[in-house]
């Protein structure tokens, strides 16, 4: 699966782009805000390679994206829409990206082109996201995706020995259907399928 929008192409992982996510996903300032990391190189490559076997599954649950620019292609970082499971019809938001390219507006245009996959494609009833609250950034991204924070929940979670707090976002069906006319257009392309995905 692909996704296109006016500046990005999101895509696939394959095992070659290791190298560009690691550059950020060793960064400690990168990831200081994730629950993984600074990655060793053997930890990108596992990453990589389990994005490459969720990929393949017939009943697909995580769609992890190479967000790439559209114009000279360079790997930028990563986004991800998760479900739960396809009967609960939920799904959660995550990114990240290499700082080379922060404060374009990049994960804002990733993270509208996953709530179309979500809503329109995948009929999901809810996308939520969560943030640490100290991640303004992340913050400002939600805000624009037109998430709603729907609490505070302080020092739910145990992140790299540390007690954080965490803010949790979302959007329902009913409150997509009154903003999508806002959100760009993008165009979702199935890919036909290599030959490891076919059961032999």
């Amino acid at each position: 699966m692909r996704l296109v929008t006016q500046r990005l192409l999101m895509r696939e992982f394959v095992a070659e782009d290791w190298r560009a996510v690691h550059e950020y996903a060793s960064d400690p300032f990168v990831v200081r805000y994730n629950t993984f990391g600074p990655n060793t190189e053997e930890q990108t490559k596992d990453y990589i390679e389990t994005t490459r076997f969720y990929a393949r599954q017939r009943r697909r649950y995580h769609y992890e994206f190479a967000v790439t620019l559209r114009n000279c292609g360079p790997l930028i970082g990563a986004c991800s829409l998760v479900l739960r499971t396809p009967e609960c019809q939920q799904g959660e938001l995550g990114y990240c990206y290499h700082p080379r390219w922060w404060n374009h507006g990049y994960a804002t245009e990733a993270g509208q082109a996953l709530m179309r996959l979500g809503f329109d494609r995948l009929n999901l009833n809810r996308i939520f996201a969560r943030r640490q609250r100290e991640n303004g950034a992340s913050a400002r991204v939600l805000e624009k995706l037109r998430l709603r924070q729907e609490g505070l929940m302080l020092e739910s979670e145990l992140v790299k020995g540390t007690w954080r707090s965490i803010a949790h976002y979302a959007m329902l069906r009913a409150e997509w259907a009154l903003c999508q006319a806002d959100f760009p257009p993008c165009e979702i392309q199935e890919e036909p399928p290599g030959e490891e995905d076919f059961d032999l």
